[in-house]
């Protein structure tokens, strides 16, 4: 036969048309520049040699001489244990070519051969002659073979080379076929697992997570089904088991699944136990072969273990089980399920830290309502004692006026009184703060600042009488314009202002107010040139009950809530208030709010 003669019928089975039709060329090429009768192209499927291209004559025939059909061909498979140890070790090395003469081929009974007239020539009907096809790493992918020279002879040395060359052709087509395959399939499980990870970050719950991404990875890995266990200490748990169930594990499983998650995530690998071999579980030899029975009760080919994990905690794992008969995991499948244990841990990990997080706020919430409605319960107590003490304190003091011993009572009833007003200055901040704590008393609305910061500050002078040192504003002609409540703004006015006074000397400059909007924020400033404030204590005068250490600012009287109550309705007007301070030097605080 030469390149002029009619090519020969050729067939295909493979998944992708493209790389099937390379295939078949390929088969056909043998068989029409080689000179052969029939020729074919198999490849290791797990582990059998399965023929996928076929060229030649229509007609073939079996093992025993009877008729096969081309479909029942393309189907069969060999064991690569035959092929491997049996026929490899009887062939001649002819280079690529493998040499098997009639008389030691112990042709199995699953072969075929073309069905032909050989009478009187060289080649005998049983003779094998074929290629290996190997990778890089010297795996075995696949076999060549060809069947029934055209001439009836043995290829010379000569047409061996040629034939060499069109085998080397056909054993990069079937490579590059598996290698497109295989990208195909990590093409395949890469967006599954994005649509798996996309899925699961909208769970609110690990539970709900592991919920959602089930189905998915059923679907993904083409299993009969899962089970996903998380570990809470030494405690495991299962929270999801869909499709295939595993049932109830006996102890010494559940105790060689549990260990061999965090052995298996220490390590970074993924467990397989299959009919044939079990890889990265472990278990004792009595306890690996009750995992066999397990597969066997329940008619599974295989389990696979993916530990979930972050940094160096085994969270849980996911066990997938296939079906007997299915399909054995390719090295895509686990280094995917590996990929995917790591990223569903990461997902875990950040959701339990979210929820802890979630569940601290709701706590501390919860712990300040509680202290707010105290603060408030205390200093509502606190105010009408406080008002009967100061009723009977006027009383006695009047009294005291028209006694005789008139001027041996009074100081002694003035030192009372300023208590008493101490005492009340303080019930009125914590009934502040409990206000400035709750949002509920919060009533927002669209206000110019100006009229605001006008009324604090005359709140404050007619509180104080008219500072000695002065207050200065810079209010603008135009409108600054506000989400707030009215009577926060002008309570921070008041506590800022209030402060600036308190600790400037009275021969001190004069306390200075501003407001401007800039860009889109409203911008509120009160400087002084009082007294100044550490660097140590800037940190801690938002906090209540915090009073400085300075000598200087000890004298003048408070209740260390002032700070505290503006910081607080801040923080429900989505504001900020910034200080800008050093001892001797003054201070100047920044309120920022956003404009309206």
């Amino acid at each position: 036969m030469d390149a002029t003669d009619p090519l020969p019928w050729s067939a295909s089975e493979w998944s992708e048309a493209t790389m099937g039709e390379s295939l078949r060329l390929a088969a056909e090429n043998l068989c029409t520049f080689g000179g052969f009768g029939a020729s074919g192209i198999a490849v290791v499927r797990e582990d059998h040699v399965v023929p996928i291209a076929i060229a030649g004559a229509e007609r073939f025939l079996d093992g025993h001489g009877d008729p096969i059909p081309v479909t029942d061909i393309l189907g069969q498979a060999m064991p690569v244990a035959l092929f491997e140890d049996t026929l490899l070790p009887l062939a001649e090395d002819w280079g690529l070519l493998r040499y098997i003469p009639h008389d030691r081929s112990q042709m199995p009974e699953f072969g075929w051969r073309l069905e032909a007239a050989y009478a009187g020539t060289e080649w005998h009907p049983d003779d094998l002659l074929f290629v290996p096809v190997r990778d890089e790493t010297g795996r075995l992918r696949g076999v060549l073979s060809m069947d029934a020279p055209t001439d009836g002879l043995l290829p010379p040395p000569d047409r061996r080379a040629l034939l060499e060359r069109y085998a080397a052709q056909a054993s990069r087509v079937l490579l590059t076929a598996l290698e497109r395959e295989e990208l195909a399939e990590r093409q395949r499980l890469a967006i599954a697992a994005r649509r798996l990870l996309s899925i699961g970050a909208a769970g609110a719950s690990v539970e709900e997570i592991l919920g959602r991404v089930s189905d998915e990875l059923i679907t993904a890995f083409q299993v009969a089904g899962l089970r996903a266990t998380v570990f809470e200490g030494d405690e495991r748990r299962v929270l999801v088991e869909k499709r295939q169930g595993l049932g109830e594990l006996a102890p010494d499983i559940a105790s060689v699944s549990y260990r061999s998650s965090k052995w298996l995530w220490d390590q970074q690998l993924v467990g397989l136990a299959a009919r044939d071999q079990v890889l990265n579980f472990d278990g004792s030899p009595d306890e690996l072969e009750r995992l066999h029975d397990l597969l066997r009760r329940l008619g599974l080919e295989s389990i696979v273990l993916v530990p979930l994990g972050a940094g160096d905690a085994c969270l849980g794992t996911i066990s997938f089980y296939r079906s007997q008969g299915a399909p054995r995991w390719t090295e895509a499948e686990l280094e995917t399920a590996q990929e995917i244990g790591r990223d569903l841990g990461r997902l875990l990990s950040t959701r339990r830290a979210l929820l802890a997080e979630q569940e601290a706020v709701r706590e501390l919430r919860a712990l300040d309502a509680y202290k707010s409605r105290l603060i408030a319960t205390v200093a509502h107590e606190l105010k009408n004692p406080l008002a009967a003490v100061r009723g009977n304190l006027d009383l006695a003091a009047h009294l005291a006026a028209e006694a005789a011993e008139a001027d041996g009572a009074r100081p002694a009833l003035e030192a009372v009184g300023r208590g008493v007003d101490r005492i009340a200055r303080i019930v009125d901040d914590l009934l502040l703060l409990a206000a400035a704590n709750d949002p509920n008393a919060v009533t927002r609305r669209r206000i110019d600042l100006t009229p605001y910061v006008v009324s604090g500050v005359e709140a404050v002078v007619e509180a104080v009488g008219r500072p000695a040192c002065g207050v200065l504003t810079d209010l603008p002609d135009e409108p600054v314009v506000v989400d707030a409540d009215p009577r926060g703004i002008e309570q921070i006015v008041v506590n800022l202002v209030g402060n600036a006074v308190k600790y400037t000397p009275p021969d001190g400059r004069p306390v200075s107010v501003s407001l401007r909007r800039h860009d889109d924020h409203a911008v509120l400033v009160v400087a002084d040139q009082g007294i100044g404030i550490s660097p140590e204590d800037q940190s801690h005068i938002f906090t209540e009950f915090f009073r400085s250490a300075d000598p200087a600012a000890r004298r003048q009287p408070g209740t260390g809530l002032g700070l505290a109550i503006v910081d607080r309705i801040l923080a429900h007007h989505d504001g900020r208030i910034e200080v800008d301070s050093a001892p001797g030097s003054g201070s100047t605080f920044r309120v920022v709010l956003p404009a309206g």
